[in-house]
């Protein structure tokens, strides 16, 4: 109450029309202004719900309309948030997770590229190679033996210097 109480008090003591349509104006842009703000954190706070989601469900069914049901948005205005928040499209997002994970489990499992490509969200193993190599220039395969090659490489090379130095 006290505070509509100053608000009324304010407007009284305007004197003319202008100071009134002056006054409205600029309680009108302190109101849009502070809408504005509300909006875009609401927003972030969606793309992190999405973001989220993803992370848990990639492996999975995953699409827009998922994604975009979740935090209760049309696919066509989350599709256009999600891309102004992260840069980049739905789809090369998720894209990006997914070969993330495999990129991981090729280097730290023995699982059949097959396998490896049904537990990060593809069903079909060669469409896999094909968005794999695209990202990568390497199929899976050639990954899997140039990153295990490094790594064996590494561990040479420690054993042959602590050799070495009589460790």
């Amino acid at each position: 109450a006290p505070f509509k109480d100053k608000q009324i008090m304010e407007i009284f003591r305007l004197e003319n029309k202008a100071d009134i349509v002056q006054w409205f104006a600029e309680k009108t842009e302190q109101f849009f202004g502070g809408w504005k703000e509300w909006v875009a954190e609401k927003n972030k706070s969606l793309i992190r719900q999405a973001l989220d989601y993803m992370e848990r469900n990639y492996a999975g069914v995953c699409s827009l309309g998922d994604v975009a049901s979740t935090v209760h948005l049309s696919p066509k205005y989350f599709s256009r948030l999600f891309k102004q928040h992260t840069g980049i499209s739905f789809v090369e997002y998720l894209t990006g997770i997914r070969l993330e994970k495999a990129r991981f489990l090729l280097r730290n499992t023995d699982m059949p590229v097959t396998e490896v490509a049904r537990e990060v969200g593809y069903d079909d193993s060669n469409y896999f190679s094909t968005v794999f190599k695209k990202k990568y220039h390497l199929s899976p395969l050639e990954f899997r033996k140039t990153a295990f090659g490094r790594e064996a490489d590494k561990s040479l090379r420690a054993m042959a210097s602590s050799a070495g130095n009589g460790v």
